[in-house]
């Protein structure tokens, strides 16, 4: 009993009592920021900052295609290659036939509720332009033939699917992205805006 009565003093003698006065306004303001707290995160660390890395991602891919920036072989089989002359279009670099892929690129929102949030790339459900089948010309496509999502055309090349050679751009994109300077300095940016309230 001696030992845990030494010990209570002693824990009394080493600790010392902290207390803070708040000016009413002060205090009133304080609270406000901490219950918007969680919904500025919810808009600017979470929502915007996913907008803003989505937005910059598309951008970076639409480069890359611009640029010829995809990698993979550049090999047509000889009739393929032979109709693309026929069309003018020999020269012009992967993934870029008719452009729908390089003009829909963008990005948007994905998910509902707490499930949402925002994706670069192309959507589903969007249709290329006009039929692109090499037992045409280009510029005199069957009016019935059906036209494809350009997101189907988008996965053929990505994952080499169909017999098709693997003609990437979305994930080297996505590999770049990830290990740049560039979405460290926008994470940073976008969350320190998560405390604009407390410098009002």
């Amino acid at each position: 009993m001696a030992v845990y009565e030494h010990l209570e003093g002693v824990i009394r003698r080493t600790l010392a009592s902290i207390r803070i006065y708040f000016e009413p306004r002060s205090f009133r303001r304080y609270m406000i920021v901490l219950r918007n707290l969680p919904i500025d995160y919810k808009i600017w660390g979470c929502d915007e900052l996913q907008r803003v890395y989505a937005s910059e991602y598309a951008n970076d891919v639409r480069t890359r295609i611009s640029n010829g920036q995809v990698t993979g072989p550049i090999l047509y089989n000889e009739r393929y290659e032979s109709w693309k002359r026929d069309q003018g279009l020999l020269s012009r670099g992967l993934l870029r036939l008719k452009d729908d892929l390089l003009t829909n690129i963008s990005y948007f929102r994905v998910g509902q509720g707490d499930f949402a949030g925002w994706m670069g790339g192309v959507p589903n459900g969007v249709l290329e332009s006009r039929g692109s089948s090499w037992l045409y010309d280009l510029d005199n496509q069957p009016a019935n033939r059906r036209l494809r999502e350009v997101s189907v055309y988008a996965r053929l090349h990505e994952f080499g699917l169909g017999g098709m050679p693997k003609r990437q751009v979305f994930t080297p994109a996505k590999q770049a992205f990830a290990r740049s300077s560039r979405r460290k300095t926008l994470g940073k940016r976008y969350l320190r805006r998560c405390a604009w309230r407390w410098h009002d």
